[in-house]
């Protein structure tokens, strides 16, 4: 059963966290998304089944907006292997509906990169940052433990001045991407119509691209 997060102590201030803290990176991240209006994150790989979100962490976001630095076949496979092992299965469903919900874009980067990989939230509480936003920088992940032979930092800066600056560096890579969710949703579709289909009918291929 997927585990709504606790509120991770952030009062303002910078938080480093590496794959050894509590609250690990998941739930603050899952915090965050669930607190804001607008969300950005910008990130070099993906793992479409390790994205381990509940309901209440994406009811509230209005507009996420994701950049990819690679989207290639293993990302793709990393769906289909996911659909039938089933926690990661639920995982998939939740993102298919989060994806269909017309509140998500996906974009490749093509020839651009960066480094680290970052992300942006957009009109949190003041709560958690009295600017109202909040820019993480390093690592991005869900899943523990993360599957690196070293440490994995991450810096939450819950700093209006941070925060625009990473948007404004958002901005410059996203403008150049290109779309890539209708190949996202129907990596997932596929994935989770394997699993529905009946032993031996799997979902029909499509054209060859």
């Amino acid at each position: 059963m997927r585990r709504e997060p606790d509120a991770p102590a952030l009062a303002g201030c910078p938080l480093l966290l590496d794959e050894r803290s509590t609250p690990p990176l998941r739930d603050v991240i899952g915090l965050l998304l669930g607190s804001a209006r607008e969300a950005c994150f910008a990130v070099q790989r993906i793992r479409l089944a390790g994205i381990d979100l509940g309901a209440s962490e994406l009811a509230g976001v209005r507009r996420c907006r994701v950049l990819l630095g690679r989207l290639d076949a293993d990302v793709l496979a990393d769906a289909q292997a996911a659909a039938h092992a089933g926690g990661l299965r639920r995982n998939l469903e939740a993102l298919a509906a989060f994806l269909a919900s017309g509140r998500v874009e996906v974009r490749a980067a093509g020839r651009e990169a960066w480094v680290p990989d970052f992300s942006v939230f957009l009109g949190v509480p003041a709560g958690l940052a009295p600017g109202g936003s909040v820019a993480v920088v390093g690592g991005h992940y869900f899943l523990r433990p993360f599957p690196v032979g070293g440490p994995s930092l991450t810096c939450v800066l819950p700093d209006a001045g941070a925060a625009r600056a990473a948007a404004r560096r958002f901005e410059e890579l996203w403008a150049v991407g290109y779309d890539v969710l209708p190949v996202v949703r129907e990596a997932v579709g596929r994935a989770l119509g394997e699993v529905a289909a009946p032993p031996g009918q799997g979902v029909p291929d499509g054209p060859a691209g």
